[in-house]
């Protein structure tokens, strides 16, 4: 089955236009709980659109500092509404570490380039009711993109389809369609990807975040134009 099979549901709706309403049908994301069971030590319900939920799973092992390589995971059940995973877990959690010595760098039409690219996010375009999260190389070419109900689901997606395809994070962009807050940082920080884009807005404790741990931030990517709050040495203009 597709993606979008699993990701659209076909809707009624009253539509009002100039005055008139009328019934027509509509479409709309899929959203569900899914529970992710690792072992007999975690048990977490995600609320989440079910699909790439493999990659979910690793993704937010990963994220959450929980596992240290894709290795740590030895299988990886999906069903209708769980994940059933059996994963060697870190205990305590890995720790963030600063990202300074990592040498990535971005021109701006990279970036431009890159953010056109997640917006032809099929569910989203269809839809309007998912978060988009893709991993792009430093010249702008999408590698994986991700969507979901949960901007911090796209992100695990797109983390987790990495990790198993053997792609270097640490190399990589990563360019989302929501707010970068300090989950959304955090989450690139653990994964070890340097550069973060956005088409939308940073919290401040975002950018407190992101200089801290030595990523750089762009936010509020609008055609030519873009904001850099943090480590602006990456971009190359």
């Amino acid at each position: 089955m597709s993606s979008s099979a699993l990701a659209i549901r076909r809707v009624k709706v009253v539509r009002y236009a100039g005055g008139l309403t009328r019934l027509v049908d509509d479409e709309v994301a899929v959203e569900r709980e899914v529970r992710l069971l690792v072992g007999g030590s975690l048990e977490v319900t995600l609320t989440c659109t079910p699909f790439m939920l493999r990659e979910l799973a690793v993704g937010y092992l990963y994220t959450s500092g929980l596992i240290d390589r894709v290795v740590d995971v030895v299988s990886v059940e999906v069903g209708p509404d769980e994940v059933r995973v059996e994963a060697r877990l870190r205990r305590p959690p890995r720790r963030p570490k600063p990202l300074a010595g990592l040498g990535v760098e971005v021109t701006p039409e990279a970036v431009i380039r890159a953010v056109r690219g997640i917006g032809e996010a099929e569910v989203y375009r269809r839809t309007g009711g998912t978060h988009v999260a893709g991993l792009a190389s430093p010249d702008g070419e999408l590698l994986i993109v991700a969507e979901d109900v949960g901007r911090h689901n796209a992100v695990d997606k797109a983390v987790g389809w990495a990790l198993l395809s053997e792609v270097d994070l640490r190399g990589s962009v990563l360019v989302v369609s929501g707010r970068l807050s300090t989950v959304m940082v955090e989450k690139a920080v653990m994964a070890g990807v340097p550069v973060v884009v956005s088409v939308s807005a940073p919290t401040s404790m975002g950018v407190e975040l992101a200089e801290r741990y030595c990523v750089t931030l762009l936010g509020f990517v609008r055609g030519d134009r873009f904001n850099v709050y943090t480590w602006p040495h990456r971009v190359k203009v």
